[in-house]
């Protein structure tokens, strides 16, 4: 589900809610755990290890869509 008020994700930890807040609308739990292995999702997968580069809330659904395997390890609610 796309995210509307930011376009770009922040991985900042001061931001970690919006990082919960797609996982809890996207049926994975809020947890740390989750909340760290998404964020080695968006760094290694979408980012390709680039922390400089900008990827967009749109990316990442599209990933979930596109390669759910990426994201086999995040649990559920």
């Amino acid at each position: 589900m796309a995210k509307n008020d930011n376009e770009f994700i922040n991985l900042d930890k001061s931001q970690e809610y919006e990082l919960k807040d797609w996982l809890g609308r996207n049926e994975y739990s809020r947890s740390q755990d989750n909340v760290d292995e998404l964020r080695n999702i968006i760094i290694d997968k979408l980012k390709n290890g680039d922390t400089a580069k900008n990827v967009r809330w749109s990316e990442l659904d599209a990933a979930l869509a596109n390669h759910p395997s990426w994201f086999s390890g995040l649990a559920t609610k």
